[in-house]
């Protein structure tokens, strides 16, 4: 069947920011029937100065110049997530799914995804603009929107579904609450700009214009519309952003004129920001946000065969996530902490994760979970042990049973020993879960955890996140349609 492209823009106008941070966007009942694993979202994303008192605060950054920290994707924007229909209510509702996904791609995630991200507008380096339009000479200002795509099947379980019956499940609202933490998350989610390049040229009075070799096109990607930093003495300091009126090449030499009046001063012009002083703590500006959704074309016959199909009867499956969040208290050295978990019906896993904050060099990983100070742990099933000893992470009990998990869970494994989210072999900055495989039952089961601090702990995690993998189904029959 042939499909073809429809576009619904999001019920609220935008720019959406970390304090306008909520939408919806609706899959109508009349399209029928659609392929929401090729659907996605679509988000019309800038980056601005988000430091306030700043000279520069609020300015718009070159998005080519930028990209997520430690590999990740546009999806660590999206906080929580939800899927309401008309007809049976809620289908899908995770909290927090940034930290989800974050730490389980990095054991789930194998090359063809990642190249396969590039479709959705992001490389393997997950570079912010792969679909800017730039004009490398001339006087016309380069388009400044750069659109980033996230599937539906990367936020929902039922995103997988390749024949979704819109008109059996009515409006379908999608809602999405973009990433709001100004203090531990957003300043550290984006590279700071930085480029230890620098050219020094010289201006004609009257106007800035750099008088260039031409390799530093190559260098430094400069295109009509970019910002530039610009330092008007020799040290490079006092530097500020500029914007690129136009680009001429002449002989070997390109002239690239800004926006502001110049000196003859020599001047050093870099294609980043060379300290991040004044580009400082960068935050997220969306313009708009866009539902891509895939409909397939079908004639009046077909629609009434597939409609009589829906009415004799039909499951469909799909995994979720629901989310327990629990405060941890301050654990003392050689001692543990024991907390028990209700674990609904048609659950299959449990996956618990503790981030915490990393002052190491300065940095934060804001989503990523780590041993830290993690000696050891076990899980308990309806009172009795799932493992014969404790399990001590990055042994071989605990691949054992992150295999277990993931196999269970249906996820493809890249690599159990990729753990690292800054790349290399195992360490206490690894990414570090407590997994936990749980035998399908229809009643409701309780699930302990007995987590050790070791003898060298200084600083506590501060939240648990058990996410528990369930399955579940819709039930549709005639003109009823039920969540189970």
């Amino acid at each position: 069947m042939t499909t073809k492209i429809l576009k619904f823009q999001s019920n609220q106008a935008g720019p959406f920011n970390v304090d306008n941070n909520k939408v919806d966007v609706v899959i109508p009942s009349y399209v029928e029937y659609c392929d929401l694993s090729r659907s996605c979202i679509v988000l019309n994303l800038n980056l601005r100065n988000g430091v306030a008192g700043n000279a520069n605060f609020g300015k718009k950054i070159g998005l080519v110049d930028a990209s997520f920290n430690y590999n990740l994707d546009p999806s660590c924007l999206i906080k929580n997530c939800s899927l309401v229909s008309d007809t049976v209510g809620t289908i899908e509702d995770i909290p927090a799914s940034n930290y989800l996904n974050t730490n389980l791609d990095y054991y789930t995630m194998d090359f063809e995804d990642e190249r396969g991200g590039s479709t959705y507008g992001y490389d393997s380096q997950n570079n912010i603009g792969t679909f800017l339009r730039k004009n490398k000479s001339g006087s016309t200002k380069s388009r400044q929107e750069t659109f980033l795509q996230i599937p539906i099947s990367r936020l929902f379980g039922i995103g997988q579904t390749k024949q979704f019956p819109s008109n059996m499940l009515g409006n379908c609202k999608i809602h999405l609450e973009f990433e709001d933490d100004k203090v531990n998350i957003i300043p550290k989610l984006f590279k700071k700009q930085v480029d230890p390049v620098k050219y020094k040229v010289t201006t004609d009075a009257g106007k800035k214009v750099f008088t260039l070799p031409s390799n530093l096109q190559q260098n430094f990607n400069l295109y009509v519309g970019q910002s530039v930093t610009i330092a008007d003495d020799v040290d490079g300091a006092n530097h500020e952003p500029k914007e690129i009126m136009s680009i001429e090449y002449v002989g070997s030499n390109i002239l690239v004129t800004i926006n502001t009046a110049g000196t003859n001063t020599p001047i050093y012009i870099y294609a980043r920001d060379p300290s991040g002083v004044d580009i400082g703590g960068v935050t997220y500006e969306i313009s708009d946000v866009q539902l891509k959704l895939y409909q397939y074309n079908l004639g009046a016959k077909q629609v009434q065969s597939m409609n009589s199909k829906l009415k004799n009867g039909l499951t469909m499956e799909y995994l979720t996530y629901s989310l327990e969040r629990v405060n941890l208290p301050t654990v003392s050295a050689n001692t543990s902490y024991d907390r028990q978990f209700e674990i609904e019906p048609n659950c299959i896993n449990a996956f618990c994760m503790v981030p915490i904050e990393d002052g190491v060099a300065g940095k934060l990983r804001p989503f990523f979970t780590r041993r830290d100070n993690i000696d050891r742990y076990r899980w308990r099933l309806n009172g009795i042990d799932t493992t014969d000893r404790d399990i001590e992470p990055f042994k071989s009990l605990y691949h054992d049973r992150l295999m277990a998990s993931l196999s269970s869970g249906v996820f493809k494994v890249k690599n159990l020993r990729l753990g690292n989210a800054d790349g290399g072999n195992e360490t206490k900055d690894s990414i570090f879960m407590m997994p936990q495989p749980i035998p399908l039952s229809d009643k409701n089961q309780v699930l302990q955890l007995r987590a050790y601090q070791n003898d060298t702990a200084s600083t506590p995690q501060k939240t648990l996140y058990l996410y528990k993998q369930v399955q579940k189904k819709i039930r549709l029959k005639g003109q009823q349609a039920v969540v189970d």
